[in-house]
């Protein structure tokens, strides 16, 4: 069970909208159609939890979610595992299921991986990536843009993802796609409790300024500079975890911890 860290400047109000966050009741699934259940379910509730709309502690009842899924519970039993074993949820001594939480210190160690693997990627990416490769690194950046526009989270976290995944894709380096693949998993949540943590009347500012991170990494992969590419990588990572004590990095960590310790589970 990863341990809830107490945080500062939480107000009353968001103090009781994580308290109904890990209500069963709050749970709200889109239900299936009959074909390809197992793989579609696994994907319904793993979109879920990584946007937050499942946050962590949120309770996992297999009936409640395959009757909201409209199937049975043999294909929520075997999702059920596999984000078990994905570290996506967790089961407590009684064996009822939740949502897991992210600790400070696995977001720390989860950001000094990124770094190291990003910016190791992007620095062999840097000598060989092809004027397509950039067009698409491109794409992507303008669609994050539009997306904090619309106020579209989940077209914000596609994009996002999508511009560092292409970047270690271009590395083609198969082990390094596995790693990063499953370290993206819990760097999606971070990224969904930030986005959800930032101010409307700030326009997500901090996203925007990833945004920026992002065109100058462009720029230095443009002019095949390896060197100033992992530097700037390795600086947009460590960004988050440089501005941890912030209020609204604060509020995003808040969102991610685990609430069953609160409830005394």
């Amino acid at each position: 069970m990863v341990m809830f860290v107490p945080l500062v400047s939480v107000s009353l109000r968001f103090a009781k909208e994580v308290t109904a966050y890990a209500d069963e009741e709050h749970i709200v699934l889109t239900r299936l159609s009959p074909t390809t259940l197992n793989g579609d379910c696994y994907r319904v509730l793993k979109a879920a939890i990584l946007d937050l709309t499942l946050g962590p502690g949120t309770p996992i009842v297999e009936n409640t979610v395959a009757v909201q899924l409209g199937t049975s519970k043999t294909p929520v039993r075997e999702a059920l595992a596999r984000l078990t074993s994905e570290g996506l949820i967790v089961t407590d001594r009684s064996r009822r299921s939740y949502v897991a939480g992210l600790s400070i210190d696995s977001v720390r160690e989860i950001y000094a991986v990124r770094a190291m693997l990003e910016s190791a990627s992007v620095r062999r990416v840097a000598s060989h990536v092809t004027d397509a490769n950039l067009v698409e690194i491109e794409a992507s950046i303008n669609r994050a843009s539009q997306a904090l526009d619309d106020e579209d989270l989940s077209a914000f976290l596609d994009a996002n993802d999508a511009f560092h995944m292409h970047l270690i894709a271009c590395s083609h380096n198969r082990y390094l796609i596995g790693m990063a693949e499953r370290i993206f998993d819990q760097v999606r949540r971070v990224r969904a409790a930030l986005y959800r943590a930032e101010p409307s009347v700030d326009r997500h500012a901090f996203s925007r300024r990833g945004l920026e991170n992002h065109r100058a990494i462009l720029r230095a992969l443009t002019a095949r500079d390896p060197d100033r590419s992992a530097e700037l990588m390795a600086s947009d990572v460590e960004m988050f975890v440089d501005l941890m004590d912030t209020p609204t990095v604060q509020d995003a960590l808040l969102r991610l911890s685990d609430l069953t310790v609160a409830r005394n589970l």
